[in-house]
């Protein structure tokens, strides 16, 4: 690791306040990706949570509605067990209207 540092194609330093300052070096590149990658880990742990109590809060709110709306008998929208009425013709194939 400190060869990495210091002299990427050449031997380890042999001073031994170089290596010191290597290693330090070292240490903190560490310290700051580590506290780097758990910042962002945070971030997304953070913003997952927010949108999960949205989720929950819209679910909440639309089945509050639901139940009301099935109360009061008004679910008239939901169209639930309903009949769709309309009229219809019967073409042949050739595109004439038939009967």
């Amino acid at each position: 690791m400190i060869r990495a540092l210091l002299h990427a194609d050449g031997p380890a330093p042999r001073h031994p306040l170089l290596r010191a300052l290597a290693l330090v070096a070292g240490g903190l590149v560490f310290v700051f990706a580590a506290m780097l990658g758990a910042m962002v880990f945070l971030a997304i742990l953070g913003l997952t949570a927010v949108a999960g109590v949205i989720l929950a809060l819209r679910t909440w709110w639309l089945r509050r509605r639901l139940r009301a709306a099935y109360r009061r008998g008004d679910a008239e929208w939901l169209n639930v067990g309903r009949v769709i009425e309309g009229e219809f013709r019967t073409l042949d194939p050739d595109g004439r209207r038939r009967g």
